[in-house]
């Protein structure tokens, strides 16, 4: 029987003011340009940063009850299209948008992977085969 440690997971899904804030959930709130991925058709959960901490304290506090268990949290579930049309409800100006396909990223990705594996095989053989630069 193997030692177990005592855990808890905190699912938040998206931190959403930080993601907002630092243009991660494809909002360019200064140039007021969204990017919408697969049509932004798509139900995210987010969690704002404070209720994440608020999370954790509820966790501590109760440590028996949180052991070994996931918590599921969320402030809001939304589109990209929701948020959308209330960023351009509250800053009253039409903003541009962009369409991207989940599919294209992960083609993208992989491609990335695929260089960056030959870099890293690159520099392995450098370690392990180092050329004297005498």
């Amino acid at each position: 029987n193997q030692a177990r440690i005592a855990h808890t997971f905190i699912i938040t899904g998206i931190f959403l003011d930080w993601g907002f804030e630092n243009g991660f959930l494809g909002f360019d709130i200064t140039n007021r340009i969204a990017t919408l991925y697969d049509e932004g058709k798509h139900l995210v959960s987010g969690t704002t940063l404070p209720h994440i901490g608020q999370a954790v304290v509820a966790v501590l506090h109760h440590p028996q009850a949180t052991q070994n268990n996931r918590i599921y949290i969320a402030d809001t579930t939304f589109t990209q299209q929701e948020a959308l049309f209330l960023f351009e409800k509250y800053t009253k100006s039409k903003w541009t948008t962009k369409q991207v396909t989940t599919e294209s990223l992960l083609k993208q990705g992989a491609e990335m992977n695929q260089f960056r594996d030959k870099v890293l095989l690159i520099l392995l053989q450098c370690m392990i085969h180092p050329v004297s630069a005498e």
